[in-house]
């Protein structure tokens, strides 16, 4: 949209197309984490809490009661001690490690992280038979 002149920063493309009222809005719908969760596993597929680093440890144990089957441990927005801190909950509750350079596209500084933060192909292979088991 900014390249073809339509917004003059990717912020402004958010605030005039899909913000509250706008012609692209989607209103979002609610769901518990219990309901998220379930709905995440009759699809086939694994629930994971993006980028824990912006919770209170109160809420991650909250979500990680709801049944949920990982945590992203690698994230651009966590220092090598939140890595390890993540990890070691990942593996005090049997979940699933995830993580990434979290790329969306566009003008925030996305570009920086792409392929630099990843995991180990062993998680991903974990995944791979939580989501075989889950389906035997």
């Amino acid at each position: 949209m900014v390249e073809k002149g339509l917004t003059s920063s990717y912020f402004e493309a958010f605030n005039k197309y899909i913000g509250n009222g706008c012609p692209a809005y989607e209103k979002k719908v609610h769901l518990s984490p219990q309901s998220a969760c379930k709905i995440i596993s009759d699809a086939g597929g694994l629930s994971f809490i993006a980028h824990p680093g912006f919770m209170p440890e109160v809420l991650l144990k909250e979500l990680i009661d709801t049944g949920v089957d990982g945590i992203e441990v690698i994230h651009p927005s966590h220092s090598p001690q939140q890595i390890k801190f993540y990890r070691g909950i990942v593996n005090e509750y049997f979940l699933l490690e995830s993580g990434g350079s979290d790329f969306h596209g566009g003008k925030r500084e996305d570009d920086n992280n792409l392929g630099k933060y990843y995991v180990a192909s062993h998680i991903l292979e974990a995944m791979r038979q939580r989501l075989l088991r889950n389906t035997a």
